[in-house]
């Protein structure tokens, strides 16, 4: 793909935790590709401790031109991958994240060096570590996140001014990433 300036770049994500693995605990990854179309993307995984499930997880992906900056076909042939579209790893889909304007500005962040991936905009990892060391340490070590989804609306580059917001409720916990007041991230945890 970078003969042809693309990338694969995250959309969407939804998890389910039924429980979280423990430390020396041996884990099994289950992947597969829901769907493949044109530029876009469903890929699945599931998290298993022998038997047991214990993480469901589905992901939208994009195809993104990395000079231009924008979303595009896919070049690359992809007629032999395989499909599995009737296996689902979660019980519900993934959605488009409700942000409440009345939130909360909890945090302001410069875009670090470190906070880059290959394609030179902010790793998708880094959106939900940002928004998890906010959290209530108790929630996260009481194993008292259910389920948790993530939309990624506008991409953050090399020292773009962030603000954190918050927004929480009895069930739910909403963080939102803006960049001069347009909202380029959204996390939802959904709580026990």
């Amino acid at each position: 793909m970078q003969e042809f300036d693309q990338a694969w770049v995250l959309s969407r994500m939804r998890v389910e935790i039924t429980e979280l693995p423990k430390w020396k605990d041996t884990v099994t990854v289950k992947t597969w590709i829901n769907s493949l179309e044109n530029s876009r993307s469903v890929r699945a995984l599931e998290m298993y401790i022998g038997e047991k499930k214990i993480i469901g997880c589905e992901t939208f992906w994009a195809v993104f031109n990395t000079k231009k900056r924008r979303p595009e076909l896919l070049t690359l042939a992809h007629d032999h991958f395989e499909l599995f579209p009737e296996i689902k790893a979660t019980q519900e889909g993934f959605s488009k994240i409700d942000i409440n304007p009345e939130k909360e500005e909890v945090f302001s962040k410069t875009v670090i060096l470190s906070d880059l991936d290959i394609v030179n905009h902010v790793n998708n990892v880094k959106y939900l570590e940002w928004c998890m060391d906010l959290v209530d340490e108790n929630i996260i070590l009481k194993q008292k996140v259910k389920s948790f989804e993530m939309n990624f609306m506008k991409e953050l580059s090399l020292r773009d001014q962030v603000m954190i917001h918050e927004n929480v409720s009895n069930e739910t916990i909403v963080f939102s990433i803006t960049k001069e007041d347009k909202n380029c991230f959204a996390l939802q945890l959904n709580l026990e």
